[in-house]
């Protein structure tokens, strides 16, 4: 099993410069919002 789940956002209208939202889930149920510039982190 994956340590984090993560569940991409296509609710909104593709976008090559604004990637959809990713909630990432960790372990302890903690939900994130990974802002484009913060995927950079990863």
């Amino acid at each position: 099993n994956l340590p984090t789940s993560i569940d991409f956002d296509f609710n909104h209208p593709f976008d090559p410069l604004y990637p959809p939202r990713v909630l990432v889930v960790d372990m302890d149920g903690r939900e994130t919002i990974l802002l484009p510039e913060e995927n950079d982190l990863f």
